[in-house]
């Protein structure tokens, strides 16, 4: 996963990342996804004051049904 963020992260930074799945990815039913990472790439902002580029890799992660679909099925 690649972001840009003004947030001074390091490699190896672990990072938890919260994600919603639209319907049309997820199968039957938009899902919450959520994914424990770590910092693997940092670009650094060439501009004072500017957003670093962070590439993550995905340790693990877990998918859940939205609230409101499960509340409607």
């Amino acid at each position: 996963m690649y972001f840009l963020t003004d947030v001074p992260l390091k490699v190896g930074t672990p990072v938890e990342v919260s994600l919603r799945m639209p319907q049309e990815l997820a199968g039957k039913v938009a899902s919450d996804v959520k994914c424990v990472a770590r910092v693997v790439h940092v670009k650094p902002s060439t501009a004072p004051g500017g957003m670093s580029g962070i590439g993550l890799h995905i340790e693990r992660y877990e998918a859940k049904a939205s609230m409101r679909e499960r509340w409607a099925s």
